[in-house]
């Protein structure tokens, strides 16, 4: 073996590991997927992501499926600046790795896996299988990139403290910078008609948060003016997309 090849078989395992988690919970079928700093590494993004954040259709059912998988209860962090990403949610230890390569190789493989409520953060989850059985080739569970992106916009619009949607227009621009994807003309389709307008002037130009409020009121004037069944029509198709799992 090449040291290429060896090291394209360790990260795998690692992989494996880190989303260890949502593959669990997604083989007792509850939908899920993993969100914000793994789902943008995923899709290009540059970033370090530290904790494991997770959508989960059911919090409590999900942190039962990881603790009879020897997960822990985490405390909260003292220095903890987010409470957005606190209320409602559920903090879990992984447990140990088993294997000497991969704890050898990664240091400090525990991670902590935040399960947040899907409804929450308007991210639609695909279908769980049907079988409780999840193999080492089942894909991780990511969303689509337009269910990440209608998920980005909605988290930034509708955020309740200025320092929290400074932290999440970083992950709106990361999107529009790094992903070539999200720049190509056809990728407006399929956004959320609510998004299509915000998307476009984005592409165009980044909106910056002193228009954040406008465009707001922008996203809730259409859904009032009838715009609300396009929306639920464009939800339920994103559903039957991530059926079929992210490309």
């Amino acid at each position: 073996m090449d040291r290429e090849q060896a090291r394209q078989e360790s990260h795998q395992r690692y992989l494996e590991h880190r989303f260890e988690a949502p593959r669990i919970i997604r083989g007792r079928g509850i939908p899920c997927v993993v969100w914000a700093e793994d789902a943008l590494k995923h899709y290009g993004v540059p970033i370090l992501p530290f904790e494991l954040f997770v959508l989960v259709d059911d919090v409590d059912a999900a942190t039962q499926c990881l603790k009879a998988a020897r997960y822990t209860t985490a405390e909260p962090r003292q220095s903890e600046s987010l409470p957005e990403l606190m209320e409602g949610s559920s903090r879990l230890l992984q447990p140990p790795a088993s294997g000497g390569d991969l704890e050898s190789a990664v240091p400090f493989h525990q991670t902590v896996v935040v399960l947040l409520p899907a409804s929450r953060w308007k991210c639609s989850l695909p279908s769980a299988p049907a079988s409780s059985h999840i193999s080492a080739s089942d894909p991780f569970p990511f969303p689509s990139l337009p269910a990440l992106l209608d998920s980005v916009i909605d988290a930034w619009l509708d955020a309740p403290a200025t320092y929290f949607a400074t932290h999440v227009n970083c992950h709106l621009a990361y999107l529009y910078d790094y992903v070539d994807q999200v720049r190509t003309p056809g990728f407006v389709d399929e956004l959320y008609p609510a998004h299509r307008e915000f998307h476009l002037r984005y592409v165009s130009e980044p909106i910056r948060g002193s228009k954040r409020l406008e465009w707001r009121r922008r996203r809730d004037a259409f859904l009032a003016d009838g715009g609300e069944h396009l929306a639920n029509a464009n939800a339920v198709s994103r559903r039957e997309e991530n059926t079929r799992g992210p490309p």
